[in-house]
């Protein structure tokens, strides 16, 4: 048995010592003329931050509108130097109703639904708001001044008074409105005497100056993401059998009009409703060209002085868009911006290194756009959120940069 065994482990000993004498004698080879190139080769590692150079060099504010068109959001009321004001237009309105007089209708019921969201002082809200009549034409190019200007709403439909309950099961807001101006719709709906039959250019729901809470309502929108539900009107009119019937009449168009404290152009910050961003402009042309980039980290500092929030607490992150140029992000690449601690003061970006290699090759200069993460958080909110700038008098607290990168060197002989 003993002997066996030594017969066995002897092939393999003998192999054992084959496999050293091969590497020993390649060893001894000669480097190709590849490798013996690379010998005189080293990679240094470079680290640079924007206490060292001027990396984040300037910010700016993009043109943003007043006005949030289909965004599935309402908004109505008055907070912290913030009005909201919306406009509604029902768009399917029967062409077989013109014959109805203000003796046919029986009742006129406006039916809004809010969102659990509030912005203000929902703890002591103070509520009202007026329904008119609007009288001229709208569209997503009007503005806060145009909605403003004299003889655009007619006159008062109904009112609504009283804070909202903000629970998880939201109950619908009703308000009787003034039924004589449905009859006028119906006829203008088939009113031949004009070129294009005005159907009608709806209704607005104007805040009271008393008010000290902005609330949310569902709309019609171009977001498939929520449940929220679009203003709708009840007709209740006996019919020409004299029976009483009704008729729903849904929300074609909807916006909101914001005035809102004017924005400080040397802040960082984004904020919902209005969807407002800030432009952040790096310079990495003192890296060699076509270096490889190893990482790039950014930092943001939140300026609580200076933000303002609704009621459903704060961001966990947000995020950052590389921008073809100054006004089109890329759909390709983005990033976000984490917390780092409890407190949601500090925010952290780990890797924005794609943009920098694509900066790298080319001028060595660009764009990021700072935003909210999300459509919500973009249109359905009004909170702010403000982040010590570039030029802060306290250092600390500006945003951080470090960009660290490789580049190759030739060894002196």
């Amino acid at each position: 048995m003993e002997l066996n065994s030594i017969k066995w482990k002897l092939p393999r000993v003998v192999s054992f010592f084959l496999s050293i004498l091969l590497f020993l004698s390649s060893c001894n080879d000669l480097p190709t003329d590849i490798g013996s190139n690379l010998m005189n080769d080293s990679v240094a590692v470079f680290s640079i931050t924007n206490v060292d150079t001027t990396i984040l060099y300037n910010t700016t504010i993009p043109e943003f509108k007043d006005i949030g068109f289909n965004t599935t959001y309402n908004f109505c009321g008055k907070a912290n130097d913030i009005e909201a004001l919306t406009l509604v237009r029902f768009g399917n309105l029967p062409d077989t109703l013109d014959y109805l007089t203000a003796d046919d209708i029986v009742s006129a019921q406006l039916f809004l639904y809010p969102n659990r969201y509030a912005f203000g002082d929902t703890n002591n809200a103070v509520y009202s708001f007026s329904v008119k009549k609007v009288e001229n034409y709208w569209s997503d190019s009007a503005n806060w001044d145009s909605v403003h200007t004299a003889g655009f709403m007619g006159k008062t439909l109904g009112t609504h008074s009283g804070a909202i309950k903000l629970q998880d099961t939201m109950e619908r807001v009703a308000i009787d409105l003034d039924k004589s101006f449905i009859p006028e719709w119906f006829q203008l709906r088939t009113d031949t005497s004009v070129a294009a039959p005005v159907i009608n250019w709806g209704i607005a729901l104007v805040p009271d100056n008393s008010s000290n809470v902005v609330y949310t309502y569902g709309g019609e929108g171009i977001s498939t993401a929520t449940d929220n539900i679009a203003p709708v009107m009840k007709v209740l009119y006996h019919n020409k059998e004299s029976e009483l019937d009704s008729i729903y009449l849904y929300t074609g168009i909807n916006a909101t009009f914001f005035k809102a404290p004017e924005i400080p152009k040397d802040e960082i910050l984004f904020q919902g409703g209005m969807n407002i961003k800030t432009n952040l402009y790096f310079d990495l042309s003192m890296i060699p060209q076509n270096s490889a980039i190893a990482s790039m980290v950014l930092e943001f500092t939140l300026d609580k002085t200076k933000s303002f929030f609704g009621n459903l607490g704060t961001i966990e992150y947000f995020q950052l868009s590389y921008m073809i140029d100054s006004v089109t992000a890329s759909d390709q690449y983005y990033y976000y911006v984490d917390k780092q601690d409890s407190n949601k003061v500090l925010f952290r970006c780990n890797s924005v290194t794609s943009a920098a290699e694509l900066w790298n090759r080319d001028t060595g200069k660009g764009i990021l756009q700072l935003s909210s993460a999300d459509f919500e958080h973009s249109y359905g909110r009004l909170d702010r959120y403000v982040f010590y700038g570039i030029n802060d008098p306290d250092p600390s607290k500006r945003p951080k940069v470090r960009v660290i990168y490789t580049k190759q060197t030739k060894i002196k002989n």
